[in-house]
């Protein structure tokens, strides 16, 4: 038999690594236990495996937070009057319509029941839906509020499990066998707010198990600290597909700060445009951190290889310990299967620093891989996931450790001083910026040995003015890499916030003797610095004319003289120093002979020439046989701007399959820079891509402006008809194929509606201030199916360093249904034409703030559809563009130093202008310039354009013959008298009832019998007569009671389809079937025009008239079947029945004729008829087109009304067939498709 090794379990979850399976190991009881930690994510499943209980017996998951509102069911209580006691249950309605059985055994001393209703939707990750609404039941039982769920749909709730929060018993039911998805609630503002807690994905859930995961049986699955505990404080909102939200994070830190986590553990994270500010940071930075005492862990990002790529808040905010991620040779082999090993490394991937303003960005290195406990819905018990969000749970984990042992020993800790020791003691890994890999012995004795040393508790902050106050020096920009600077440094101590008497004791005491020491030569600092409460500024000079190009790291390290832990605090200095002097302005780079095996990384730093905004990399290989993934990733810093806005990642294969007909391997990508501003090129093969590679890489910068800007939008204005632009190369000939679509619409929309009111209770910060919200309300309309982005410029793409403590946004059709959420970025959604609304959530402490900005334009971009962009036409110079010659952009050879004017006029001057365009509107598309492509766009052309003006035309109506007279020049005064009197007349009719209406009318038949407005206003108030006997006959329960009315409505019914008929006559259907089936002239006289407008006025009467016709016949075949139900000699009632559906068929047909076969009122009538007559499948057919023919999106506030009753007809059929499932199912999608109010914003 072979002998196989023993499987590498212990590496599916890396703890050998960190020292922390050795410090478990050899202190069984310092796991984790008596530490909480918080875990900020997705949410966590309380029923996955691995998260039951601790190591000691303890409940693993203590708390389940929804922080998003997604979970969030509004409640409102059932009238007294609408709750039945019955002998077995009691009975109420629900909010989706059913009829709720709720237990009478439940303990409900008020006899108050609150009932509310969720849509799946909200709470089911994506891959899960397959529901609609639950219906909710909320009661007070006397000592707490508790809840009952409608999981199967029945509305029977009577043996159904009750329901308290989470924190109480830990309850916790499925959805479903199928859909395995874990839920649990919570109940806030005094039962006003039910939250159903679920999770937004499976990535909390594993993160929360690399933590602290707890396998009895399985110990080499456990977790890093498989005696912590945890709360889920989930952050992903589901309603966007777990995306965080401000709402989420700032609920969030206001739990941390309530329930004093021992640790909190965050693996989300985004580029921020400024390190260390926003609200979110503050409350974390000054409240969780320095006041409640959690340590606070956070991914650092997966946005490397490049420098200056770590994530907000992990590698951007003070106090916060920023996790990259490493992966070891035990991983490679359990984790990824890999072929042989590869140098142990930072995964390719892991963000770097330092931050913008400076700071290291990465506090340390954790494993950043791991297979473990996913929830149960995934219909798997484990699962692989690498990234910062791995390594950072991992940290966590090891920090757990040491924590849980400082408290055994009754070691007095603060976050700073547990981040000071895990530095000091971190692996050495050769990281460029001396970042190490965490080990938890090493940090755990190091805390041991200075237990006593108070200045281990203070964070120093660090502020350098000349970098807007920065953590550190950072230099990037040609002319400081090459000359002498001189930087003002102030630090200051940070105490942990505590009593005053104590914190000012602390600060009276503090003084340290600190001597300062830098790791180069070529950075310069005082010797020795007497350090107080009231901190001290200094100045350094940091030489780096000497320095070679490319990446350099130093750092001034401050020694306590007094104590041996050290250093106290560390001064960053980094120096990107381009290949390229001040003087140079050279295009062309070439690098041959790049040497590259798994995991490494060649930078490359270049100035942008002065006037370049776009480069050509070009990337040949011809030594790799295999396979080999590589990322070009390239980077310019601006400032206050995030650095993904000017970031462009490429990731390609190096193959055989690859070579072109010099057999090499080529890939060529262009895209735009910022001119006379560094690059970073950064060329890396990736960890797991085995074997050696050689690569060359050439560097080409161009150029080419319009009106002598570098990049951004292009004006042009519809008022000046043609636009003059220039285009210019000034560096180098370019080779240019001038193109211009416009097919984006933009409108500015102004808010129709502003509300200030303050949250609840889950809403106030740590400082007891209430966090108000601003709901702003907008509405629009589009013309055709499109894509549309609604936009915030001001507050877009702001969220870790936003001033306001949240936004979000929900649109609705007209209906009121949600048709898509929204969040700080903005995305596209496909929306049908109709008229929506949108609503913005802002959150902020300030009212000041809120009112400031209640008048902010929200933008709405939509896409033209195809071909109905308009192309704007090119033209060389004005005269052509007057006449319309030779249009184009010239050579397509730009020369150098060339300044080409083109003239521009968007569709040639002719143009369909979309519907949708208001008085501030503009057309955009991107302006393609050179002949090669950019992966980005450089320049965009703006088209200024308005409405189309409505020009009164001019008459094109040819003179009538010399015969003709004008007859209204030479109508009677006294006819025209007459004639506004009748009218008068009639418009009163519908104000009259009893004998003043019948006195009138008959007045009216004598003088004008053949008149059709008359006629038709008498079939009117017939059918009115024939409606309100409808209502009666609703009423009446009793057959013979209703023998009169029935015998009413069947008059009626034949008096109005005898008048429909003599105005038919009338109008003389023949004569307009004839008119209406010639082809007209578009160029008429006025008596042609005057026909015209007669005869369209003919056959909307005629239409009017048929439809309430139809409708008359269908009262007669009712009437008539309910008579030979209850009549036993009914032979010639059926044989009138008969001739009643052939004349309805007759009738019906020649409705069809004359109105549109898509027509509201046509589909009723129709509808109804086949219905009578027992031709179900037609009527259900008929009423399913018109309703899914018309989507919600589609709906405007007019025809509303018409879908929702067409659906009520349809359920009414389906009750009649007893087709109860489809009913069910119609009665839940009635509450979907009309909701009673606004979804719920947070």
């Amino acid at each position: 038999m072979v002998e196989v090794d023993k499987f590498p379990s212990y590496d599916l979850l890396p703890k050998e690594i960190t020292q922390a399976l050795a410090f478990v190991r050899k202190n069984p009881e310092y796991d984790g236990r008596g530490t909480v930690i918080a875990i900020l994510d997705t949410g966590v499943d309380v029923g996955a495996p691995g998260l039951e209980k601790t190591s000691d017996g303890k409940q693993k998951i203590i708390e389940a937070i929804d922080c998003t509102g997604s979970g969030d069911v509004p409640l409102q209580i059932v009238p007294e009057n609408k709750i039945n006691v019955k002998d077995d249950a009691i009975s109420i309605t629900g909010c989706t319509g059913k009829t709720l059985l709720l237990n009478k055994e439940w303990i409900n001393p008020s006899g108050q029941w609150k009932i509310g209703m969720k849509s799946l939707y909200d709470l089911f990750p994506k891959s899960l839906l397959s529901r609609i609404k639950d219906d909710c039941v909320v009661f007070n039982d006397g000592n707490e509020w508790k809840a009952v769920i409608d999981i199967d749909g029945s509305g029977d709730l009577r043996n159904s499990i009750v329901l308290s929060n989470y924190n109480v018993k830990y309850q916790y039911l499925k959805f479903g066998n199928d859909d395995q998805l874990s839920f649990s609630i919570n109940i806030y503002d005094e039962g006003e707010t039910l939250s159903i807690v679920t999770v937004a994905g499976s990535h909390g859930t594993h993160v929360a198990a690399i933590a602290s995961a707890y396998y009895p049986d399985k110990q080499e699955q456990n977790g890093v600290a498989p005696g912590a505990q945890i709360v889920s404080l989930k952050i992903g909102d589901t309603r966007l597909g777990s995306m965080e939200t401000g709402a989420g994070l700032t609920r969030a830190a206001i739990f941390l700060s309530q329930l004093k986590c021992d640790l909190a553990n965050m693996s989300y994270g985004e580029g921020t445009s400024k390190a260390n500010i926003g609200s979110f940071i503050e409350l974390i930075r000054d409240k969780v951190v320095n006041e409640t005492g959690t340590v606070f862990v956070s991914s650092a990002g997966n946005n490397g290889p490049a420098l200056t790529t770590s994530g907000s808040p992990g590698g951007t905010t003070e106090g916060v310990f920023s996790v990259g991620a490493y992966v070891s040779s035990g991983m490679m082999e359990a984790e990824y299967s890999l072929l042989e090993k590869v140098p142990e490394r930072p995964y390719t991937w892991s963000s770097r620093g330092p931050t913008n303003d400076g700071d290291v960005g990465v506090t340390v290195y954790a494993p950043g891989g791991a297979i473990t406990s996913v929830p149960p819905y995934t219909l798997a018990s484990s699962q692989l996931m690498n990234g910062t969000s791995m390594s950072s749970p991992n940290c966590c984990g090891c920090l757990a450790l040491i924590i849980s042992a400082l408290k055994a020993n009754n070691i007095q800790y603060t976050p700073y001083r547990i981040s000071k020791a895990i530095q000091r003691t971190s692996k050495n890994i050769n990281d460029p910026m001396n970042v190490g890999l965490i080990q938890v012995e090493n940090a755990f004795n190091d805390l041991v040995n200075f237990k006593d040393d108070k200045s281990q508790d203070i964070l120093f902050k660090v502020e350098i003015s000349e970098f807007d106050n920065g953590r550190g020096i950072y230099i990037r920009d040609i002319v400081n890499a090459n000359k002498i600077n001189q930087y003002s440094v102030n630090v200051k101590p940070t105490f942990m916030k505590t009593e005053d008497k104590i914190l000012n004791q602390q600060r009276l005491e503090y003084e340290n003797k600190i001597a300062l020491i830098s790791t180069v030569g070529w950075v310069k600092c005082p010797k020795y610095l007497l350090l107080n409460n009231g901190g001290r500024s200094f100045f350094i000079a940091v030489n780096p004319t000497s320095l070679d190009s490319g990446f350099h790291y130093a750092e001034i390290l401050a020694y306590n003289t007094e104590s041996e832990a050290n250093p106290l605090f560390k001064i960053p200095i980094t120096v990107i120093k381009p290949e390229n002097k001040l003087d140079d302005n050279s295009l062309n780079y070439s690098y041959s002979n790049l040497k590259f095996g798994p995991g490494d990384i060649k930078r490359i730093f270049l100035n942008t020439p002065k006037e370049a905004n776009m480069i050509e990399v070009i990337l040949k290989s011809n030594s790799r046989d295999t396979n080999a993934r590589f990322i070009l990733h390239s980077i310019q810093l601006l400032k206050q701007k995030c650095y993904k806005t000017y970031e462009n990642e490429i990731a390609f294969g190096l193959n055989a399959t690859s070579l072109d007909e010099s057999q090499k391997q080529n890939f060529t990508k262009c895209y735009p820079v910022v001119p006379n501003t560094v690059i970073e090129l950064c060329l890396a093969q990736f960890w797991s891509s085995l074997g050696e590679s050689v690569v060359s890489m050439e560097v080409h910068f161009h150029s080419i402006l319009v009106n002598n800007i570098p990049y951004g939008d292009i004006l042009i204005k519809e008022s000046d008809f043609i636009n003059n632009i220039e285009i210019s190369a000034p560096l180098r000939k370019e080779i240019i194929n001038v193109s211009c679509s416009l097919n984006t619409l933009s409108r500015s929309i102004k808010p129709s509606d502003e509300l200030i009111t303050a949250m609840k209770s889950r809403d106030i910060l740590p400082d007891s201030k209430q966090i108000l919200q601003l709901v702003l309300t907008y509405e629009f309309k589009i013309s055709e199916s499109t894509n549309v982005t609604v936009r915030f410029p001001s507050l877009n793409d702001y969220i870790y360093d936003a001033a306001h403590e949240g936004l979000f946004i929900i649109i609705y059709d007209s209906n009121k249904k949600v048709v898509g959420y929204r969040d700080i970025f903005a995305k596209s959604l496909k929306l049908s034409k109709g008229e929506y609304t949108v609503k913005l959530q802002i959150l902020s402490k300030s009212v000041e703030l809120l009112e400031r900005i209640k008048n902010m334009t929200m933008v709405v971009d939509q896409t033209l559809p195809k071909g109905k962009e308009v192309n704007v036409t090119f033209f060389r110079d004005i005269i052509n563009a007057l006449n319309n010659k030779n249009s184009g952009f010239g050579n397509k050879v730009l020369a150098n130093n060339e300044h080409r004017p083109l003239f521009v006029i968007p569709g040639n001057g002719t143009y369909t202008r979309p519907k949708d365009l208001t008085q501030e509107s503009y057309l955009s598309g991107v302006l393609k310039l050179p002949s090669f492509k950019l992966e980005k766009t450089l320049f965009r052309i703006v088209y200024s354009i308005g409405p189309e003006k409505k020009i009164k035309e001019k008459s094109l109506i040819s003179k009538d013959t010399p015969g003709d007279t004008d007859n209204t020049t030479n109508t009677d005064d006294r006819n025209s008298l007459k004639e506004a009197i009748r009218d008068l007349q009639i418009s009163y009719l519908k104000k009259l009832k009893g004998e003043e209406l019948t006195a009138l009318l008959a007045v009216l038949e004598v003088d004008y019998p053949n008149h059709i407005p008359l006629m038709l206003e008498k079939i009117n108030i017939i059918n009115n007569r024939i409606n309100e006997l409808l209502k009666s006959f609703d009423k009446s329960s009793d057959y013979d009671k209703s023998k009169k009315i029935i015998d009413e409505i069947i008059d009626n019914s034949k008096e109005l389809i005898d008048q429909t008929n003599k105005l038919e006559e009338a109008i003389d259907t023949k004569e307009l079937s004839s008119y209406y089936g010639l082809k007209h002239q578009k160029i008429i006289n006025e008596t042609e025009k005057k026909l015209k407008a007669d005869n369209d006025k003919k056959k909307d009467y005629l239409v009017q008239a048929l439809n309430m016709k139809c409708e008359a016949y269908n009262n007669l075949i009712f009437m008539t079947q309910l008579k030979i139900v209850k009549d036993e000699n009914n032979e010639d009632e059926i044989e009138y029945l008969k001739q009643l559906i052939t004349e309805s068929n007759k009738v019906m047909n020649d409705y069809f004729a004359w109105s549109e076969h898509t027509d509201y009122k046509y589909i009723m009538a129709y509808s109804k008829k086949e219905r009578l007559v027992g031709r179900y499948g037609n009527a259900l057919k008929t009423l399913n087109k018109y309703i899914n023919d018309t989507p919600i999106g589609d709906l405007n506030k007019s025809n509303i009304g018409n879908v929702n009753e067409a659906c009520k007809l349809r359920l009414s059929i389906l009750n009649e067939l007893h087709w109860d499932c489809w009913c069910d199912y119609e009665e839940v999608q009635k509450f979907l498709r009309s909701p009673s109010d606004y979804a719920l914003l947070n």
